[in-house]
């Protein structure tokens, strides 16, 4: 980001469970208020990591903003997520549609795998969302996760604090789509 020059702010976004922090880039030839793009990180990574690959949206005129989801990037030690911390995003997409140079009619959640989960979930839970997109998104983690692989079971285990021993199924039932997809109210990509 220091090497190109682009205009990068920092947020802190306040939600029901706590904070996050959040970067918002604002594309470089920008005239009036811009459509925006809430990047959801996947399963370990941060909001730094999926803000880099978001910058052809920035040369195609969006603002992007990338978030820390709970137990990842600087909230690392922080609260553990929570399957209903599609919060967190709605709270970001709050404070989004409140700025002037965001147009606030044309806001889209992207997200991969992990992210695109808690995509999907914002997408429901939110009527600021005029698109989604979802790449690699699981549909049932709960149902699937003790057959996956062990970096994959490990991470989850970490984020949501799941006891080591204890089957991570138990943990994870409550992260699906099964009740979320009917209630989405916008044009979304898989």
């Amino acid at each position: 980001r220091a090497l190109t020059g682009a205009h990068v702010e920092p947020l802190t976004i306040v939600h029901a469970r706590g904070v996050t922090s959040g970067m918002l880039h604002l594309p470089p030839d920008r005239r009036g208020p811009v459509p925006v793009i809430l990047g959801l990180h996947q399963l370990a990574g941060d909001k730094d990591d999926f803000d880099v690959a978001l910058g052809r949206f920035r040369e195609a005129g969006f603002a992007t903003c990338t978030i820390d989801l709970p137990a990842h990037g600087s909230q690392f030690d922080g609260p553990r997520l929570r399957a209903e911390d599609q919060q967190v995003a709605v709270a970001a997409l709050d404070h989004l549609a409140g700025r002037p140079e965001i147009d606030r009619r044309r806001i889209v959640v992207l997200g991969g795998s992990l992210g695109a989960l808690f995509a999907l979930r914002t997408a429901a839970a939110s009527p600021r969302v005029a698109a989604a997109v979802a790449y690699a998104s699981p549909f049932d983690v709960g149902s699937g996760i003790d057959l996956s692989v062990p970096g994959i079971q490990s991470n989850f285990r970490f984020v949501i604090g799941a006891p080591a021993g204890e089957p991570l199924g138990f943990w994870t039932h409550d992260f699906h789509l099964h009740t979320t997809i009917g209630r989405i109210g916008c044009p979304v990509l898989l």
